[in-house]
């Protein structure tokens, strides 16, 4: 379902080019949830955006769906949902009007709309306040809406980029239990957390990147066997700390 080949990104800093992204390649099969952790400046943003579409490799190539992310922009687009740490809402509208504009815009169909808007509104728990503007909302609760807002249109894919940062435990539980659902009817799933814990519950297989390359990728009974760990927090310490080039290593 994705599929990435010697992907590159580098941005300059401070008049020099730093490779945000390096040559990275990996797959991710149909109905598969993939974890990808890692250290703040690893690279784990600027990859996602760029299987969102947002941002266009400078070397190698992406394909979502059989669809190129630099030539095909928008038939990538109609296949994923695309969810980041910015709600990405209108503010002044409300839980449902923000859902029934989005899922407009994807193309459902105005006599399905509102019975699709119902339906996810249901699914994430937000009878409550599925009329009361965005902006009087928790930060909680507008995370819930994202979520509603990046598969209103039932994506093949679904790309989550830290969606539980800054939410307290009972929040990132029903989202996390959201998730979960979501996988389990057959959803590919791409999800960073840094919570490595949440990525352990909800993933198939876990992609650790540093200093934008890949250190490792497998499922955890391969990390456990391959480091001597039990838990993925210790698994990512060790491989960390034995990363050959920690010099381009980025905190």
């Amino acid at each position: 379902m994705i599929a990435v080949e010697n992907l590159t990104k580098s941005f300059k800093r401070r008049g020099k080019l730093f490779r945000a992204v390096d040559g990275i390649s990996f797959g991710c099969a149909e109905g598969e949830a993939l974890g990808i952790i890692g250290p703040n400046g690893a690279g784990k943003s600027t990859l996602f955006n760029m299987l969102a579409t947002l941002l266009l490799p400078d070397a190698g190539r992406a394909a979502i769906a059989g669809h190129d992310i630099a030539t095909e922009p928008e038939a990538v687009r109609q296949n994923i949902g695309f969810v980041s740490r910015d709600h990405r809402l209108y503010e002044r509208m409300t839980p449902r009007e923000n859902l029934r504009y989005f899922g407009l815009l994807n193309g459902i169909d105005k006599r399905d709309i509102d019975a699709v808007v119902d339906n996810l509104l249901t699914s994430l728990t937000l009878g409550d306040y599925m009329d009361v503007p965005v902006k009087s909302l928790s930060f909680g609760i507008g995370r819930r809406v994202s979520i509603g807002r990046g598969i209103i249109h039932r994506p093949p894919v679904l790309i989550l980029d830290e969606p539980l940062v800054g939410l307290n435990v009972a929040e990132a539980d029903v989202i996390l239990n959201f998730i979960r659902d979501y996988h389990r009817q057959g959803q590919t799933i791409v999800f960073c957390s840094n919570v490595f814990e949440d990525v352990e519950i909800v993933c198939d297989r876990i992609l650790i990147m540093i200093g934008g390359k890949i250190a490792v990728i497998g499922t955890l009974a391969e990390l456990q066997a391959m480091t001597g760990a039990e838990y993925i927090k210790d698994i990512y310490t060790n491989i960390f700390l034995n990363v050959k080039d920690c010099a381009g290593v980025r905190s």
